[in-house]
């Protein structure tokens, strides 16, 4: 990271000059006007001394929260909702202010939020459908009905999944038309299950994506000098986001049986499989 501009230099004896003079007879009268002009020569000292003699200004970290808008748009309306929000800013991550760290920082920590959203929000549908799924607040345009055919095993697979991925979001499209003409609880339901199809296929090569990133970085290469005392910190990042990205790994597999126990809720308790030709036709439940 380059340092900023230095200010012009000034002769080391006028800051001698100002230090003596000015700055230690005003500390020892220890008054308020006093003490605020004491305070702003010891600024004007600090930016000297970083300008003449090269001192080093060290970056600091801070922290990110993570907040469902941050993983769609259409989360917004949940956020903050105890029954809707499974994060509640649970999950945050370190800017370095170096792009790289920071980058594969934040995908990881958007990775975890999206497994822990989906997962959490897939549990209160399959626990109160008759919340969620209501027959009279189901969308009965033609882009939804290919939801009675998806088979979440399938999603797994991304080649499998193209077909549903794309109506998918097709039908995610319609969806953030409705906007607040449709009610509160099943447009969280409709966003979740589509959000879901789109997102279980991507997971795995996410995951693969984040891994190497994380791999790659050099700490203690990457901060050196006066950066140094973050490498305890960053260290910690990187590991903290390798366990989390591998956590949203196996959370894929809770997130797939959910998401099959409340499609088969939606379609009346009948459960769609795959058939001959990569076509998919429901089968009830013996």
């Amino acid at each position: 990271m380059e340092l900023p501009a230095p200010p012009p230099r000034v002769p080391t004896f006028v800051l001698i000059v100002i230090t003596k003079h000015i700055y230690f007879p005003i500390m020892k009268k220890r008054d308020v006007p006093f003490l605020i002009v004491a305070l702003l020569c010891s600024s004007f000292i600090s930016s000297v001394c970083y300008g003449q003699f090269g001192l080093p200004k060290v970056s600091s970290t801070k922290n990110i929260t993570v907040h469902l808008r941050d993983i769609d748009p259409l989360f917004v309306d949940f956020e903050g909702k105890s029954d809707f929000d499974g994060i509640l800013d649970s999950i945050s991550y370190i800017e370095t202010g170096k792009g790289n760290y920071d980058e594969v920082f934040k995908d990881v920590a958007l990775l975890s939020a999206t497994t822990t959203q989906i997962s959490y929000a897939l549990k209160q549908i399959q626990d109160a459908p008759e919340r969620f799924l209501n027959k009279k607040d189901r969308m009965e345009d033609r882009a939804f009905g290919f939801l009675e055919s998806v088979n979440a095993m399938t999603l797994l697979s991304p080649s499998a999944a193209i077909e549903a991925v794309s109506n998918a979001t097709q039908a995610y499209q319609k969806l953030s038309k409705a906007g607040a003409s449709m009610g509160l609880e099943p447009r969280f339901a409709y966003t979740v299950i589509l959000y879901s199809i789109k997102f279980i296929p991507s997971v795995r090569e996410r995951v693969k994506s984040v891994t190497t990133a994380l791999a790659s970085l050099k700490i203690k290469d990457d901060f050196s000098g006066a950066d140094a005392t973050n490498v305890p910190k960053v260290t910690s990042s990187v590991s903290n986001s390798q366990s989390k990205a591998t956590a949203s790994l196996d959370g894929t597999k809770d997130i797939v049986q959910r998401l099959t126990a409340v499609l088969k809720q939606m379609n009346g308790g009948q459960t769609a499989v795959p058939a001959k030709g990569n076509k998919q036709e429901t089968k009830k439940k013996k």
